[in-house]
């Protein structure tokens, strides 16, 4: 898009990106299945399912950080404690004011600082255990 004033480029646009439309039919689908694995103790089935949806296209900051934060609880459900850290890193950086998902990575960082030795699959402690994995 193009405008000019005198004769000059006043303002050229190349490329523009919304905040991302909301969940199609199809993915909201494939969230609730994902939910249903988690609240069932199928964690293993539902984190492939919640990061396929966030893949596959930008989307809103909110179901970003929403999605994040359930990957982050499949992952810490499966005891893959590095990869929580990182989606609920991931779900803080699109919604920085969420203190519950800023508490849930505190513990998975104290987790994993205490246990480093297992890498991705770090001992959980029972501390730890009250705050995740987040309820929905």
């Amino acid at each position: 898009m193009r405008d000019s004033v005198r004769g000059e480029p006043w303002i050229e646009v190349l490329d523009a990106t919304a905040d991302g439309d909301p969940l199609s039919a199809e993915e909201a689908d494939v969230v609730a299945r994902a939910d249903q694995f988690l609240a069932h103790d199928n964690a293993a089935a539902a984190e492939p399912l919640y990061r396929g949806v966030v893949a596959k296209r930008p989307l809103p900051t909110a179901v970003r950080a929403e999605l994040w934060r359930k990957i982050g609880a499949a992952s810490w459900a499966r005891r893959h404690v590095a990869d929580a850290v990182d989606a609920y890193a991931a779900s803080l950086a699109a919604d920085p004011h969420d203190a519950t998902t800023a508490r849930r990575l505190d513990a998975a960082r104290t987790a994993l600082e205490s246990a480093p030795q297992f890498g991705v699959t770090a001992a959980v402690s029972a501390a730890s255990r009250r705050l995740l994995p987040p309820a929905g």
